[in-house]
């Protein structure tokens, strides 16, 4: 506005005052010619911004406690992409409410590219739609960048579990509604609602459900026999099962997991279309510039598709993300978002 006004007042200045000698046309050709030359010149400086992106540390929230899949794949995503970068990818952990807590900053937070999140179904597609005042709209306040990862969810028994198996699961809440309870890392977490779709399509089954803030505060009161089940991604919980410490039950999957051959499907132990998976994302602000997304999308890409990252992924019995464009990933989180919304109805799921 005031370049446009400045521009303004000199060219009514020229017109008007007639006092002053005018420039030879040659030598204001030549100005006008160095002026051109000169905001040219300013154009490399500009683009080399752009491109010089980031210039500092990019920091990564993630909305849980440290241990859960969730951090673990973020930090293994973190020091890779710090690499590619050239610049540290600084984890920071803020867990509670399903991870909204983290997400709701992250929306806030200036569109500049140096404040992400790593999200997952929870915070992206659940949390929004069980809250009674959700503070923050995904489709809206989110620019997704990058798919990193994928695991199957997975229902883990305790030493406090006398029931066996899954068929031994179903037997004993039929037998008594409502005695056995479940944990999870929240309220509202893609790890709830994924038992919530197991109770469902088992006969209706009753659990009571104890939410955690954050997946290994479970884990220690499953392991302690304060609680008989629990129900958390599979990348969290393979190194327990492999060593005889818990029991995976099952997994909320089309197959079973290379990683752990032994756990038999929801399916395959008698419970039809049970299926729910974790997959792990990085987001950014809405209004983001468009360059700074795509250095980063194509950053994390490189390393999803390095076989480091890959070979780390599969020893939690995760898979990498693809190669998912951040248009490509943003109808799929769209999607996934109106796929969640008829399961969440049917629980009658709110939180307030």
């Amino acid at each position: 506005m005031d370049a446009h006004h400045s521009g303004v007042r000199i060219e009514n200045r020229m017109m008007t005052d007639t006092t002053k000698p005018r420039l030879p046309l040659a030598r204001r050709r030549l100005l006008g010619g160095g002026a051109t030359a000169l905001a040219a010149a300013a154009l490399p400086l500009a683009k080399g911004r752009a491109a010089g992106f980031p210039e500092r540390p990019v920091r990564l929230l993630v909305g849980y406690t440290p241990g859960g899949q969730t951090d673990i794949f973020a930090r293994g995503l973190a020091e890779r992409l710090g690499a590619e970068l050239g610049q540290p990818v600084v984890i920071e952990n803020r867990p509670g409410a399903g991870s909204s807590v983290a997400v709701s900053e992250v929306a806030r937070a200036r569109p500049d590219g140096y404040t992400l999140m790593f999200i997952n179904p929870s915070g992206f597609a659940i949390h929004p739609q069980v809250a009674a005042r959700p503070s923050y709209d995904p489709l809206k306040d989110l620019a997704p960048i990058a798919m990193v990862a994928n695991t199957p969810v997975t229902v883990v028994a305790g030493p406090g579990f006398t029931g066996g198996d899954v068929r031994g699961l179903i037997a004993q809440a039929r037998a008594n509604p409502g005695a056995l309870a479940y944990g999870s890392a929240g309220a509202g977490t893609v790890t709830q609602l994924g038992m919530e779709l197991f109770l469902q399509k088992a006969g209706g089954l009753q659990l009571v459900h104890v939410p955690y803030r954050g997946a290994a505060l479970v884990a220690q009161d499953l392991l302690a026999g304060r609680i008989p089940l629990m129900v958390d991604a599979f990348a969290t919980m393979v190194e327990q099962h492999r060593s005889g410490t818990v029991r995976m039950l099952c997994v909320l999957a089309q197959e079973r997991v290379a990683a752990a051959p032994d756990v038999p499907t929801a399916i395959e132990s008698g419970v039809p279309d049970a299926i729910a998976d974790v997959y792990n994302a990085v987001v950014a602000p809405a209004a983001t510039p468009a360059p700074a997304i795509e250095t980063l999308s194509a950053a994390i890409r490189r390393v999803t598709a390095s076989d480091s990252y890959r070979a780390f992924l599969a020893n939690y019995g995760a898979a990498a993300g693809g190669q998912m464009t951040a248009a490509e990933l943003t109808t799929y989180l769209h999607n996934d978002f109106r796929r969640w919304t008829p399961v969440i109805r049917a629980t009658g799921l709110r939180i307030e």
